[in-house]
C-alpha cells in the first residue's frame, strides 16, 4: 500500500497513476536473457517466473541474489540454476515486514500454507484455527478459491512461501511436514498431486522410507517441470535403494536443469 500523501497525488490529479501488470513467462525469459547476456535454461526461467509471478521487483531481487550466491551460473553458453533458488536478505526483509505483527493463529495458517500450499480448506481447518484462516484472508495474505468442487487456500504470492520456508526453523519445518503427511495419508492419496506432495512432505519430515513412492513422486515432479524437486526426490529414492528407475529420473532431472556433466555421471553409474 502506498503512503497517504502518495495516494493523494493521483487522487487530486497532481500525478498520473500507472498500474504495472505482471510479466508473462515469455516476457520474464526475455528480461532474463537481456540482463544476463545469454540464453537461460527453460526450467530456470520457469522457476524464477513462478516465484516472482512476473513481479519486476521480486524478479530483480531473486536474480541478483541467485547470481551473487552462485546458484545461477553460466556453463556452455547457457545460464541455469545449479543449486536451489533462495530468497536473498533484502527480499526476506520485504516479506518479513509484510507479515510482521500477525496473531499466533494466523501465523500457524501461513506457515502451514508455506510448507504445503495449496491446501484444501477442510484439511487446513483441521490442522489450524479457522479464525486464523479468516484473518489471513482478510489481510490479503491468503487467497481462498474454488477449484472444481474443492475449496482451496494458498498464499497470496509465491514469494511469501519461499521466504517463509527459508526462515522457518528446521525443527518446525519437520513438524509441519509430518503433520501434513499424516493428514493426507489419513484421507487417502487419491489424486496425482497428492503423491508428489506426500513424497515431499515425507522427505522434509525426515520420515521417508519407501523408495518406490519417492521415485513415483520424482517422476511426477519432472512432469510438472519442477526439476529441483524431482532431483531431490529421486536422490532420496536412490539412497534408499530405488535402483535404476530412481537413477534414470535423477539423471533426467539433472540434464533438464542444465547440469549435463552431473547427469552423465548419474546415468553412467546405472549401466
Amino acid at each position: 500500500p502506498a503512503p497517504d500523501p502518495v495516494t493523494a497525488l493521483w487522487k487530486d490529479g497532481l500525478a498520473e497513476r500507472i498500474d504495472l501488470g505482471s510479466w508473462s513467462e515469455a516476457e520474464t525469459e526475455a528480461v532474463l536473457t537481456a540482463v544476463l547476456g545469454g540464453p537461460v535454461a527453460r526450467g530456470s526461467v520457469r522457476r524464477l517466473w513462478e516465484v516472482s509471478r512476473g513481479n519486476a521487483m521480486y524478479l530483480r531481487e531473486l536474480l541478483i541474489g541467485a547470481v551473487e550466491s552462485g546458484a545461477l551460473t553460466e556453463a556452455g553458453g547457457i545460464w541455469a540454476l545449479r543449486t536451489p533458488l533462495t530468497a536473498p536478505a533484502r527480499l526476506l526483509e520485504l516479506v518479513g515486514s509484510r507479515l510482521s505483527g500477525l496473531a499466533p493463529g494466523t501465523v500457524a495458517v501461513v506457515e502451514l500454507l508455506a510448507v504445503g500450499e495449496p491446501l484444501g480448506v477442510p484439511l487446513l481447518e483441521k490442522l489450524a484455527d479457522p479464525a486464523g484462516l479468516e484473518d489471513a484472508e482478510a489481510q490479503g495474505i491468503v487467497q481462498v478459491y474454488q477449484d472444481g468442487r474443492r475449496t482451496k487456500a494458498r498464499l497470496a504470492h509465491p514469494v511469501y512461501g519461499e521466504a517463509l520456508r527459508q526462515s522457518l526453523p528446521r525443527s518446525r519445518l519437520r513438524r509441519i511436514s509430518a503433520a501434513l503427511a499424516g493428514a493426507i495419508e489419513a484421507t487417502g492419496v487419491r489424486r496425482r498431486e497428492d503423491l508428489l506432495r506426500l513424497g515431499r512432505w515425507q522427505l522434509d519430515s525426515g520420515a521417508a522410507s519407501d523408495p518406490a513412492l519417492l521415485c513415483r513422486a520424482a517422476q511426477r515432479a519432472g512432469e510438472m517441470f519442477d526439476n529441483e524437486l524431482a532431483a531431490r526426490l529421486a536422490q532420496a529414492s536412490l539412497d534408499l535403494g530405488g535402483g535404476v528407475d530412481a537413477g534414470l529420473v535423477l539423471g533426467e532431472a539433472r540434464f533438464r536443469s542444465g547440469q549435463h556433466a552431473e547427469a552423465e555421471t548419474v546415468l553412467a553409474a546405472m549401466v
